[in-house]
């Protein structure tokens, strides 16, 4: 099936998968369509009399409608049943050989893109439905689910590659790290609602002030980071200034109006060296300065 195939390529990058598989299901009986295995020579697929047991345990997801692990001495097995207009229409599975548990983040991402997964096995034959699906997998994996901008791992995963690109156009590296000025009082005077409403504000905001070229990302709670290439090191200072500005319009919550406010640090890449790592590390130790200076 090319959908398991192409799914297990997307997912594997994200997950450290031994093997993976669809399996319908027809009322109470389940057709292993296909056992996809990761071999040395590439991905290659076992009828479903040699795995009784990924069989019994699809069963139970299937009958349950909730997802099933189970962990032995072949390894650890996942399924997740896989629903589409309140019927069980398959069900995915995923396996580890190495004596390892999914754990709850696997768990989740896997449960978020089964919608996604029930669509596209259901209309096999579509390749937009495909092309969801693992744009779907690209965009829970790279971005924060509230916001929608870039995560951490993105970051991460990202900067080297684009900051070749930096160096290649002559430019600098620029990394601002943005701290909100007490958050903390608006979840706990207007509640968690309001707090997500101001952090949405906030990523209104930087991805409103800067090009498609830069990388705008949120990497904790109220903690958000810009990748800008820049000309000159002056022009970090009216890019400070730009998010400032942007960020002071009001933004109102029921009968409320806030001002947001956020500390900024800044690092620059002068050598074309650093890792990413470090430079978080330089911009928040300024970003703490400035927020101390501003109490």
């Amino acid at each position: 099936n090319p959908i398991a195939h192409s799914l297990f390529d997307e997912l594997k990058t994200r997950i450290p998968l031994d093997s993976f598989g669809i399996a319908r299901c027809p009322g109470e009986q389940v057709t292993l369509e296909e056992y996809v295995r990761v071999e040395a020579t590439g991905i290659a697929t076992v009828p479903s009399r040699d795995c009784p047991r990924i069989c019994t345990l699809v069963r139970q997801a299937s009958s349950d409608r909730v997802p099933h692990q189970v962990q032995d001495n072949e390894g650890s097995l996942l399924a997740i049943p896989l629903i589409l207009f309140d019927e069980v229409i398959a069900v995915m599975f995923a396996e580890k050989n190495r004596g390892e548990r999914f754990d709850e983040t696997h768990l989740s991402m896997l449960e978020a893109v089964a919608p996604v997964v029930a669509a596209s096995f259901k209309n096999a034959e579509s390749f937009t439905a495909l092309s969801k699906a693992k744009d779907e997998i690209y965009q829970i994996a790279n971005h924060d689910t509230l916001t929608g901008l870039y995560n951490r791992r993105f970051l991460f995963d990202f900067f080297d590659s684009w900051r070749s690109g930096v160096i290649r156009n002559g430019q600098i590296a620029a990394l601002f790290y943005l701290d909100l000025d007490r958050f903390k009082p608006i979840n706990d005077r207007l509640g968690h609602k309001a707090g997500d409403r101001v952090l949405c504000h906030v990523a209104n905001c930087l991805t409103g002030q800067f090009r498609e070229s830069d990388i705008c990302g949120r990497i904790g709670g109220d903690e958000f980071v810009v990748l800008s290439a820049i000309a000159t090191p002056v022009e970090s200072d009216l890019i400070r200034k730009k998010i400032h500005d942007s960020l002071a319009l009001p933004l109102t919550i029921g009968a409320q109006e806030l001002v947001v406010k956020a500390s900024i640090g800044l690092a620059l890449d002068k050598g074309n060296s650093a890792s990413l790592e470090e430079l978080l590390h330089i911009a928040d130790t300024e970003m703490l300065a400035n927020k101390h200076r501003r109490r």
